[in-house]
């Protein structure tokens, strides 16, 4: 283990491999392949930019220590410059110094490279407060710290009566409130499905200046026939720039059936129907082959109980009565 300590000086080496010790300063390390198991530290008694002039490579017990002071890349923070590619492995270690206080919108890119493999096991970033958090970024030039704030739902859990008309979910930002943002969504499917208990809902919410929470209305559809309470999901996506999704991201909604079952009367039990037309008792899956199977609706048959229709040709139905066997 030893020390190399640039002050803007050059070093040369057609390959080194790194087992511990340090590489810290402003300047130039000429390398095929810097494979490092130690410390490198870009700035000495100030902040700095250290270059490799060809590859890197950090293993899991190499760290790569970096402070933050400002925001430009060696004067107001530290930089390593890789000319080559950079493989990451290994820790990440990030401070503060010059009193300095990161802002939502702030950008570091501590690391350039012409391209990058993998990332980095650990990362060992400064607190930041005020609702603000860290972003790691992971690209083909290198790693970038971003300063975001953080959008979330509220509620992980709803639920609502099918007559309501509509559920409202409520969607919250942290942080400081000045300035517009925004954030996806989308439905999805689960139990309910969409155009029979509750509406599709796609689009884009919006904070206004000042407001930090946001709503989200789905509409809900009354289908008159008695079933099981459904579900179905929303969730969040594509928050905008200086903005990072946290948990929760994803909401599921009960919807409460609030119809009273009614007894269809004594098994065997037939109706009678024309032209496919049939009660709300029942519902009609093709399964294939000129059978059909019309399924119940209603507990706590459904759906084990179901009646079966064949048609003497396939993909026809010719009989119009249906028995429940």
């Amino acid at each position: 283990a030893g020390v190399i300590r640039l002050n803007g000086g050059d070093v040369s080496f057609p390959s080194f491999i790194m087992h511990a010790g340090l590489i810290e300063g402003t300047g130039t390390v000429s390398v095929g392949t810097l494979t490092s198991s130690g410390v490198v530290s870009p700035g000495l008694s100030s902040l700095g930019v250290l270059s490799i002039s060809g590859n890197y490579n950090q293993t899991s017990t190499g760290s790569l220590n970096v402070a933050l002071g400002g925001t430009t890349a060696g004067s107001g923070y530290d930089q390593l410059a890789v000319s080559g590619s950079a493989t990451l492995n290994g820790a990440l270690n990030v401070s503060l110094t010059n009193s300095f206080t990161p802002a939502r919108g702030q950008s570091f890119q501590v690391l350039s490279s012409s391209s990058r493999t993998n990332g980095f096991a650990s990362t060992n970033l400064p607190a930041l407060s005020g609702g603000l958090r860290w972003q790691v970024n992971y690209s083909g030039s290198g790693v970038r710290l971003d300063v975001v704030e953080s959008i979330h739902l509220a509620a992980t859990n709803y639920s609502v009566s099918e007559s309501a008309g509509s559920v409202s979910l409520l969607l919250n930002r942290d942080g400081d409130p000045s300035g517009a943002a925004s954030v996806n969504y989308a439905t999805y499917d689960q139990t309910a499905r969409a155009g029979f208990e509750y509406g599709l809902t796609t689009g884009t919410a919006v904070f206004a200046d000042g407001v930090t929470n946001a709503s989200v209305e789905v509409p809900i559809i009354d289908n008159a026939y008695y079933q099981e309470n459904t579900r179905f999901g929303l969730r969040l996506s594509q928050p905008s720039a200086g903005f990072q999704l946290v948990a929760p991201t994803n909401a599921i909604v009960t919807i409460l059936n609030d119809e009273v079952l009614t007894p269809v009367g004594a098994l065997p039990f037939i109706e009678t129907f024309t032209s496919g037309a049939f009660s709300n008792y029942w519902m009609i899956y093709n399964t294939g082959g000129g059978r059909a199977q019309i399924t119940t609706n209603y507990s706590p048959f459904s759906p084990s109980w179901h009646l079966t229709m064949d048609s003497a040709i396939a993909g026809t139905n010719s009989l119009n009565e249906a028995v429940l066997h």
